[in-house]
């Protein structure tokens, strides 16, 4: 267990906030949330922007903590910033295929290839929304994100996500307990056991044993 971040924000513009959030036990953070903030521009700020001279220098504290930065939540021309700047790996949390659902939210082939490229790992998200566009999803839907990653060599990277922290979840899934019919659900579609455990497991823990 560790803990982990969900936006910037919550550095107030102070660097020194970076070791703080490292000596409570954080280890993952996400550079924005929804809005733009201190560090760059969210998926659904008013203004697209990218990473702000202050957002540089808090993903080379983050790194070198051995803090993960996570994209999920960044805008397009933050993520692009990003590759400009890591020097390590960096992951997406929670965060499905913009092939799938044309959602901002998601991730789109080519930020996808990078962070399979980098060693990263990417988080399947849960929310309807970003499954389908709709209020509610199946097991097939959240699917057919994971085989597109899949299909894009992604098996070493895909991960679970899930969004359990206040979003609303899809009737087949509705909490972590549930998680067991959807690794059957892989069984049942004869996907190998090695490809569901490093989904599952494998892959995040890998990634995070690394920082």
């Amino acid at each position: 267990v560790m803990l982990t971040v969900e936006g910037g924000s919550v550095l107030c513009g102070k660097l020194e906030q970076v070791a703080s959030l490292h000596a409570c036990g954080v280890r993952a953070m996400t550079l924005t949330w929804n809005d733009n903030n201190e560090l760059g521009g969210g998926s659904d700020g008013e203004t697209p922007s990218g990473i702000t001279p202050f957002g540089k220098s808090v993903v080379k504290e983050m790194e070198r903590l051995g803090i993960a930065v996570d994209v999920s939540h960044a805008s397009d021309q933050l993520f692009e910033d990003v590759c400009g700047c890591a020097q390590k790996s960096f992951f997406a949390s929670h965060s499905n295929a913009r092939k799938i659902c044309g959602h901002q939210r998601n991730l789109t082939d080519a930020q996808f290839d990078e962070i399979v490229r980098r060693g990263g790992v990417v988080g399947l998200n849960l929310y309807p929304a970003f499954l389908t566009g709709s209020q509610n999803a199946s097991f097939d839907d959240i699917y057919r994100h994971l085989d597109h990653f899949w299909s894009l060599g992604g098996e070493r990277t895909v991960a679970l996500g899930s969004d359990f922290d206040g979003a609303q979840m899809p009737s087949c899934l509705k909490g972590i307990e549930d998680y067991i019919c959807f690794y059957e659900y892989l069984l049942g579609k004869n996907i190998k056991e090695r490809w569901i455990d490093q989904l599952f497991f494998d892959n995040a823990y890998r990634f995070f044993t690394g920082l």
